[in-house]
């Protein structure tokens, strides 16, 4: 509230400790099964329109299976809206899985990049071209709102700049 910032967050870190669930895999994942990897809702509306809503983009290492079979179950919609409304953000590596589904298999697409400070790094993202499941052929929609951060945001604007998605 004092930053305007919604997506800022302070923690306290108690002196020589780590951060909560900080890198420790076994409590990513087990806050991952906690919030259904972040899947709220997979569905086939009428006129076979798929519909998955996501509340975020967890640690890929977390929720990638789930991801997976969450489409798998949308694999032979002719459109499909991703529900992004609620959804604070989270990693990038989600974000370029999610992407990938979204692309023909074999078309290797440029997603972003992303430039970290701290080591003067970049990481790029590209779709994957060898993931195992149906490929979303058909309009995409994604819905965002005010709660719309982060992740969430890099998402949609990757797929409006590409043309591969009308934002709502």
């Amino acid at each position: 509230a004092l930053a305007h910032d919604g997506p800022l967050r302070v923690l306290r870190r108690p002196e020589g400790g780590a951060l909560p669930g900080g890198g420790d895999p076994a409590a990513q994942a087990a806050f991952a099964r906690s919030v259904n990897y972040g899947i709220a809702r997979v569905e086939v509306l009428p006129g076979n329109v798929g519909l998955l809503e996501l509340r975020g983009f967890l640690p890929v290492g977390s929720v990638r299976e789930a991801l997976l079979d969450a489409m798998r179950k949308l694999g032979k919609v002719d459109a499909l809206i991703i529900d992004l409304r609620r959804n604070g953000g989270g990693e990038p590596e989600p974000v370029a899985l999610l992407s990938s589904m979204l692309f023909p298999r074999g078309q290797r697409v440029h997603l972003n990049d992303l430039h970290w400070r701290e080591g003067n790094r970049v990481d790029h993202y590209y779709t994957d071209l060898d993931l195992d499941v149906p490929r979303i052929s058909g309009p995409v929609y994604v819905l965002t709102s005010r709660r719309t951060f982060s992740a969430a945001e890099e998402f949609t604007y990757n797929l409006k700049q590409l043309k591969r998605a009308t934002q709502v």
